[in-house]
């Protein structure tokens, strides 16, 4: 009888335990491999399995670009500047509009939102890079390399001769999507020496 019970609780508790799980994963999606469509912990997480915003409409190889940093600025995990940075700021969130101050009618004075965007970034080897994260480079353009956090001191400028760059706090996955969707048909390679920097290939 107690032996009965028991293994009752036990299919009971391990129905229940995979129940919350299932639920859980059905919160934040899954993507085309069934894993939870959440970049926290799915490298391939992208708004295209689940993004209203991205209904029938990843086609194309820059819309499925696009939907791979949507999902992470809407976990925070990228800024605004860097979804513009590789092409994809038709997907933010319109500007907050100003808003007005009404004390006196006479005095009504207009206080513009604030928006921040870091560009002081590490780069991996004790150096810091002057751009935001995400950023890409033609052939020839230079990225800024500093000392400090801050960014001031002396400056080295590293120039990629020859090919595209990516400046990537996210990986080689994330800088090939950089890359193809500036300079399509190429990949990230990244730089031993500066690991945060990659050549696109």
């Amino acid at each position: 009888m107690i032996l009965h019970h028991t293994r009752r609780l036990l299919l009971l508790s391990i129905s229940f335990f995979i129940g919350i799980m299932l639920i859980s994963a059905q919160d934040v999606g899954v993507d085309d491999q069934g894993n939870p469509n959440d970049p926290t912990i799915n490298d391939r997480a992208n708004a295209c399995y689940t993004d209203p915003r991205f209904l029938n409409q990843c086609d194309t190889s820059i819309e499925w670009v696009c939907g791979y940093f949507v999902i992470r600025y809407d976990y925070g995990l990228l800024d605004n500047q860097a979804l513009e940075t590789v092409g994809c700021g038709v997907y933010l969130p319109s500007e907050p509009e100003p808003v007005q101050m009404n004390t006196d009618s006479s005095q009504a004075s207009t206080v513009p939102p604030v928006i921040t965007t870091p560009n002081c970034q590490p780069n991996g080897n004790g150096a810091f890079i002057n751009a935001p994260n995400n950023s890409f480079k033609n052939t020839g353009e230079n990225w800024e390399k500093y000392p400090n956090p801050g960014c001031t001191g002396s400056v080295t400028i590293i120039t990629y001769v020859g090919t595209p760059s990516v400046f990537s706090l996210d990986g080689q996955a994330a800088a090939t999507l950089v890359c193809n969707a500036n300079a399509p048909g190429t990949t990230a390679s990244q730089n031993p020496s500066e690991p945060n920097l990659y050549a696109c290939i």
